[in-house]
């Protein structure tokens, strides 16, 4: 079982109920993320940097703010999303992602 922000309360609740140690690892989909955005930084190259359009309405409010090419649809990154580490948010605002726009 994976629990992740988009779980009910109740199933937290419930989970903090029951005796004994709960192991706790992140999920798949978690791993997989973490992965996306250390390689956004490692290597932008690979990435596009879709804000700005965003911004300015060449592309939809809901599009990735990263995109990784080639688009095998795996590689989407939006700032906004609950699970995106604190470290990227940081590293975002300093500036740091130098990739093709």
């Amino acid at each position: 079982l994976w629990l992740g922000s988009s779980n009910p309360l109740w199933v937290a609740e419930r989970l903090a109920a029951e005796p004994g140690p709960l192991e706790v690892s992140p999920s798949p989909d978690e791993e997989d993320q973490k992965s996306l955005w250390r390689s956004l930084f490692e290597q932008p190259e690979l990435w596009e940097d879709c804000r700005p359009d965003k911004e300015i309405g060449i592309r939809s409010s809901t599009y990735p703010d990263f995109k990784q090419w080639p688009d095998d649809g795996r590689g989407a990154l939006w700032v906004d999303a609950m699970d995106t580490p604190e470290w990227v948010l940081l590293r975002l605002a300093e500036g740091s992602f130098e990739g093709p726009s």
